[in-house]
């Protein structure tokens, strides 16, 4: 069976020639493709173009930024998952808008049976639906051809099939909050309605453009004076379905959860009473969406334990030239704080229908990369779209590329220039272990972190090097994959801190993340196996 896929070193020669430059300065002919192989099936790339060769130092380090990767019609299978694991995937998306929970518990199953087959991690994020509203089925599952101009109707009936007259909404009191003159965006403003008229059950809008609706896709409603969303009555922060899915989450136990249209930190707090003490270790994700979450960051910063950058919906609400500047603020504070962020929504559009992203996606790649982002996220592209395993090697390599011409020393100044004194004993160790590696010009960072708390911490400071964290929990191993730089290792118990460190040492050298003679630096407790306790910094050498 054959399926899109590629070797993680595929890319465009910009000259477009029959030959590349190798790392070393020489011309290397590049004749044919180079497959890659799991669970017998052969996965070859799907663009019959040469190949630019990593230079060596991009090749030899470990991806840094972490990758996302929705999981949909063309991915549900454990072929293609697999597939987007060995691709460089970190963590998988569950998308509760879509489908039923029987098909997204065989899809966790699938994910687990291919890790612990092939000794991989990934971690498994829930978005939640949220309270925001969708357009309703299209008859027989067919694209709606829309002309601009047309009159179209939206249905407060959820039974009407969608058709070229119009489509139902899941919001009954559409007809109510509407009047003529607000504008309607489906589908992140792809497709704009302006109304005409609200008759009892019905909106009558104006197509504005020419374009294709599909079914279930997500729907604004704006006020064109204020530029503002027009607030929905009887819509709370949690819908019913929304607590059937966080319940289904933990009983499929997934780590993370992501809040859709968080306006404050108490829809986060509201989430975590509902998850108890059975869903204390989940973290939860908010995802910044409307004016009114940035007016309220701070706190919804405070109370999260990761942010999603979701431009898609900023972009409807926000003037689009503000979007960037939203980006960089968000990514700035969450970078500050120590919190993971998570940039997302039409990284590499194109790629749904062809195999390679334009030249304009690949540099909003790389700028995410130097904005500081933990983890990039790939929805329609690997959900929906022809080339999801190529999308997720392309995202990859252009990390990679951009990871390696950033200057570490400048970023740990200016993280350590935006972080409020006095630090804590545990951020004193993790700021003083990188300030170590830049010293020593060190390999690697070992962190004994049970709950990923010291590893974070690491990470938040940006060393040009990996981060082994060493715990004994597995939903730690899973959770720290959200987190630039770091690289998870499970270990039975956190007694015997030379013993473990020795252990990682050679996991390290196996995968040639050291070599005999490097310098690591190492962050422990004098206190063994006890959380948020470390104390301790030292340097060993790898025999």
């Amino acid at each position: 069976r054959r399926v899109h896929g590629g070797s993680t070193q595929q890319a465009m020669d910009a000259h477009g020639g029959t030959s590349v430059f190798s790392p070393g300065g020489s011309r290397t002919s590049l004749s044919k493709k180079q497959p890659f192989w799991f669970e017998g099936v052969q996965f070859t790339s799907t663009i019959n173009v040469p190949e630019l060769v990593y230079s060596k130092e991009t090749q030899s380090s470990p991806l840094k930024c972490k990758i996302m990767a929705t999981i949909g019609p063309k991915t549900a299978n454990k072929c293609m998952i697999g597939a987007l694991v060995e691709a460089g995937m970190s963590l998988m998306r569950l998308n509760m808008a879509y489908g039923n929970h029987q098909e997204r518990a065989e899809l966790a199953s699938m994910l687990r049976a291919y890790l612990a087959a092939h000794k991989k991690q990934c971690a498994i994020l829930m978005d939640l639906r949220g309270p925001g509203i969708r357009v309703g089925h299209v008859k027989d599952d067919q694209a709606i051809q829309l002309r601009a101009g047309q009159m179209f109707n939206l249905y407060c009936d959820q039974d009407c099939s969608g058709d070229a007259t119009g489509i139902a909404v899941d919001y009954p009191r559409l007809d109510e909050v509407l009047a003529p003159g607000h504008m309607v965006a489906i589908d992140y403003g792809k497709i704009l309605l302006t109304v005409v008229s609200c008759e009892p059950g019905t909106v009558v809008c104006k197509v504005n453009h020419s374009t294709v609706l599909l079914g279930n896709k997500p729907l604004s409603l704006i006020d064109p004076t204020s530029h503002r969303l027009i607030p929905l009555p009887d819509v709370s922060s949690l819908s019913i379905q929304d607590v059937r899915d966080i319940r289904f989450g933990l009983d499929i136990n997934v780590d993370f959860m992501a809040l859709s249209h968080v306006q404050c930190a108490d829809d986060l707090l509201a989430v975590r009473e509902l998850l108890g003490i059975r869903g204390q270790g989940v973290k939860l994700v908010a995802k910044i969406q409307t004016q009114s979450a940035l007016e309220q960051f701070d706190s919804i910063l405070q109370a999260s334990d990761a942010i999603m950058v979701s431009r898609g919906d900023l972009g409807v609400e926000l003037p689009i030239e503000q979007v960037c500047i939203v980006q960089k603020m968000i990514i700035r504070k969450c970078n500050a704080a120590g919190k993971p962020v998570i940039t997302a929504n039409q990284m590499l559009e194109s790629m749904m229908e062809k195999p390679r992203p334009t030249r304009a996606e690949a540099t909003d790649v790389a700028n995410a990369v130097f904005d500081g982002s933990d983890c990039l996220m790939l929805a329609g592209e690997t959900a929906r779209g022809l080339y999801p395993i190529e999308s997720v090697l392309t995202m990859a390599r252009i990390c990679k590329e951009a990871e390696a011409t950033l200057d570490y020393k400048a970023l740990f100044t200016s993280i350590q220039s935006i972080v409020p004194q006095p630090l804590s004993v545990v951020e004193a160790i993790a700021s003083s272990a990188v300030k170590c590696v830049f010293d020593l010009k060190a390999k690697m960072i070992i962190a004994m972190s049970a709950t990923g708390a010291t590893a974070r911490l690491i990470a938040k400071y940006r060393p040009n090097v990996p981060i082994l964290c060493i715990t004994s929990s597995e939903q730690t191993t899973r959770q720290v994959l959200l987190c630039r730089g770091l690289i998870p290792f499970l270990v039975g118990s956190m007694l015997g801190t030379d013993s473990l460190v020795a252990r990682a040492l050679t996991s390290a050298k196996n995968k040639q993340l050291v070599h005999h003679g490097d310098l690591v630096v190492v962050t422990s407790g004098m206190r063994e196996g006890m959380a948020g306790a470390s104390n301790v910094i030292k340097v060993v050498l790898v025999d």
